[in-house]
């Protein structure tokens, strides 16, 4: 059963992408949100506020999952990642391919990373999610969007 955020529930979304990510309150101005009992999710607010809101099943995108901390889905990632100004890891084209194919890695200390969440990129391009820790990154990447490609 899905159930609109309230004010206070939305303020603590926004306190948790700001904290992590950098990412402004005002960037979701225009979005609505919603959850689960297993994730967050974004959508316009005109979707929200439709009559037809109540009969899906589900609507939008998986902003959110609930973990034992809220995990930024690959659609956050990838929707939002131009706003997001901290805890993010910009690979070079060897490590990309090789996060793509689902392989953690080795990167060391960083230390502009906090231990948690952070999305990994390829220049301009959002790969996923990741768990920093200890110089080390977890893949996050669902098993179905794993690919082995090579960067030209």
């Amino acid at each position: 059963m899905k159930k609109k955020l309230n004010n206070k529930e939305k303020k603590e979304i926004f306190s948790y992408v700001y904290e992590r990510f950098g990412i402004q309150e005002n960037v979701f101005k225009e979005m609505g949100f919603f959850k689960t009992q297993k994730a967050i999710y974004v959508a316009t607010r005109t979707c929200i506020s439709s009559p037809l809101f109540n009969y899906t099943e589900t609507a939008g995108l998986a902003f959110l999952r609930f973990n034992k901390v809220l995990k930024p889905t690959t659609n956050f990632l990838q929707l939002f990642g131009k706003h997001i100004k901290k805890n993010f890891i910009a690979l070079d084209k060897d490590d990309a391919e090789r996060f793509i194919r689902g392989e953690d890695l080795e990167v060391g200390e960083k230390r502009d990373l906090n231990p948690g969440y952070v999305m990994v990129k390829y220049k301009e391009h959002t790969l996923g999610c990741a768990n920093f820790k200890e110089g080390n990154l977890k893949n996050m990447i669902s098993k179905s969007r794993r690919r082995r490609i090579k960067i030209g």
